[in-house]
């Protein structure tokens, strides 16, 4: 399955967004992690830093995330407001 990853300007990651596809077997957020690891040159990710949307929904990734063909991530980094 392919999922489209969008992943925005982070600090010490990436100085320009970038968009990709991964090709994941069984669509599980491990896989999904290691292979955006891979694709960024990041390791590991700095996930507490990070925030998820995918197919413009929130997404949690302390829980079993299961991606479909198609999903269309968005990787940013955490937004505060005050």
């Amino acid at each position: 399955m392919k999922i489209y990853v969008k992943m925005f300007p982070i600090a010490g990651i990436n100085d320009a967004a970038r968009e990709m596809e991964l090709v994941l077997s069984d669509g599980s957020l491990d896989e999904l992690l290691t292979s955006l690891q891979e694709e960024a040159g990041a390791a590991p990710l700095p996930l507490e830093t990070l925030m998820f949307l995918n197919n413009g929904q929130g997404l949690d990734i302390h829980e079993n995330v299961q991606f479909h063909d198609g999903d269309r991530l968005w990787v940013l980094p955490q937004i505060s407001g005050g």
